[in-house]
Parts: structure tokens; sequence; C-alpha cells
């Protein structure tokens, strides 16, 4: 699957960039780049927010999804996001509290 940072961008710099083989950047000044997925694509790669509020990053070739934004929730359950463990994956999804109104990063509370 992919992989996922919990850890907040704090300025306005940020810029979200897909490449060619689908990898999920954001990248900003003065900073590394934060990986969001590992999965790569064939090349016919394409990005989409869905009405549901779901970013999905998509081989259109293989028609698969590399990574989605319902996999990493964060404060926020949208309808159709999961909770709980997956027993096959083991993946997990949790919501986590914010540290506060102005500070993104992770709470006290999953």
């Amino acid at each position: 699957m992919g992989c996922q940072s919990r850890h907040p961008h704090f300025n306005n710099s940020g810029i979200l960039t897909i490449d060619t083989t689908g990898k999920l950047l954001i990248q900003s000044k003065g900073g590394d780049p934060i990986l969001l997925n590992s999965d790569q694509g064939s090349g016919n790669v394409t990005a989409t927010l869905q009405d549901t509020g779901n970013f999905v990053v998509a081989d259109e070739t293989e028609k698969r999804v590399l990574w989605q934004s319902f996999d990493y929730p964060t404060d926020m359950l949208l309808p159709g996001m999961k909770l709980g463990v997956n027993l096959k994956t083991g993946r997990n999804w949790t919501l986590a509290s914010s540290l506060s109104s102005f500070v993104p990063a992770s709470g006290a509370f999953t």
C-alpha cells in the first residue's frame, strides 16, 4: 500500500505534486518532500477529488487505486470512510484529535 505522514505542514508554501509514476508528494520551500504514497503506476496516472471528499490517485491503465485519502483519516469522519482494523492486512483506520484549532498536529486522543 502507500505510506502516510501525520506530520502537519505549518506554512502556506506547500505544493501537491504527482509524478509520472504516480508518486504523490507535498513539496515546500526549505523542507524535504513528504511522500504520501510509495505505490507506482504504469504512467497513466490520474488524481481526482471525488464528490464524497475522497482524493484518489489511480492508475488508469491497470485500473487500480494507488492511494486514497479515505485510507488515512485524521480528525474528521466523512460518509464512506472506514474505522477499525482490517484483519487480513493489519491496516488500522483511526481518528486522531488535533492539538488545537490553530495547531494541526495530532492531539492526545485517538
